[in-house]
């Protein structure tokens, strides 16, 4: 099947790679035309390229793969997972060949370092870096915002959406029923439910204004809630669907929590906590830093914030002092004001893991 590739433009990446998630949803036309011990052949008659995912790490082996098909094809090698690949990273990045090009993906809520897990800042020849977090440096001891983006240019792409197809998809939220709310609770308590995994001293401090308000409803957690999350990580995840349901209102704390100084040298990204409170019917207040707020407002989100006036900190404060003063009448009226923007969050995140990502496939494919 290969072999009769000719002239054509090819995706290539390796199957176990979480590149997959990205890659295939691209475009939702991309179909199965082949499937072999070796690899899976896709292809998108829509935009006239190929998907070729390989089952082998093997060095010897994507060498070859790489070889025989840029002789008559042109290839664009996607890659997430930079652990333990340091000897293809480095002879991808010797290819000369017009026929080829490779691209880094990066999309994992974690602080993203320009020579760390690998010193991309010494490969020449990579031809974009795909991202969902802001790259940064850690070059004589300071963390700042790494100098590899100017000189990237418009090479250096960053969309805080990565990272929702990532989660989409890694934690089978994918299954879920599109479009209608099919689980909604009618017996909500005039509370609000507040998520949060970690604590440090910009966090504790926003933690405690919450709690002082009155309003958090305590969640216990019993022996089996503790074994079942070290013991099955991922659909632990599931209960959100009734966690982010219990209250009229919710929090989410993001990992990196609003920060008072300096905001450009800190991490951006956002992560699973977010991908829930759009799934969900319920209003939630998300607490995260201006930028990525501010971008995920453009995406056409809605977050209770928008309600209260000024930004950041003072917002959150201002959303606080609402909670302590408000009943339980005025928490309603907040619930059924906002419930109707709140439930567009789940349409417009399914319209964009749907939609054609015609700027990615137009990069990749060389247009």
């Amino acid at each position: 099947m290969l072999s009769e590739l000719k002239g054509k433009k090819i995706i290539f990446n390796i199957s176990d790679d979480v590149s997959n998630y990205w890659i295939h949803s691209l475009t939702k036309d991309l179909k199965l035309l082949t499937s072999t011990n070796f690899y899976n052949l896709f292809y998108s008659s829509r935009f006239d390229f190929y998907v070729l995912n390989f089952d082998n790490k093997q060095f010897s082996y994507v060498v070859s793969l790489i070889n025989d098909t840029i002789k008559n094809n042109y290839v664009h090698f996607i890659i997430s997972d930079f652990t333990d690949i340091n000897d293809l990273i480095s002879y991808l990045d010797e290819i000369k060949s017009d026929n080829f090009n490779y691209s880094f993906l990066n999309y994992y809520s974690e602080v993203f370092y320009d020579e760390d897990p690998i010193d991309i800042t010494k490969l020449k020849n990579f031809k974009y870096l795909f991202t969902s977090v802001n790259l940064l440096s850690k070059k004589g001891g300071t963390i700042k915002e790494s100098d590899l983006i100017t000189q990237l240019g418009d090479r250096y792409i960053l969309d805080y959406k990565y990272s929702l197809i990532y989660y989409y998809i890694k934690l089978g939220f994918c299954y879920f029923q599109k479009g209608e709310h099919l689980f909604d609770n009618c017996n909500r308590l005039n509370k609000v439910f507040m998520y949060t995994k970690t604590k440090d001293a910009h966090r504790e401090n926003q933690i405690n204004i919450a709690i002082e308000t009155g309003k958090i409803y305590n969640k216990e957690f019993d022996q089996d809630d503790w074994y079942w999350y070290y013991h099955n990580y991922n659909n632990y995840h599931i209960p959100f669907i009734i966690d982010y349901n219990i209250c009229k209102l919710n929090i989410i704390n993001e990992t990196n929590p609003i920060i008072f100084e300096d905001e450009k040298n800190t991490p951006h990204f956002l992560s699973e906590k977010t991908l829930k409170g759009l799934f969900v019917p319920t209003p939630s207040y998300l607490l995260l830093q201006k930028q990525v707020y501010n971008d995920l407002k453009s995406y056409g989100f809605y977050f209770l914030n928008e309600e209260f006036e000024s930004d950041g900190i003072e917002n959150y404060k201002n959303f606080c002092s609402f909670l302590k003063n408000a009943t339980d009448d005025e928490i309603d009226q907040m619930y059924q004001k906002t419930k109707v923007k709140s439930e567009q969050n789940k349409i417009t995140l399914e319209k964009y893991i749907s939609s054609d990502k015609t700027k990615e496939i137009n990069l990749l494919i060389n247009i």
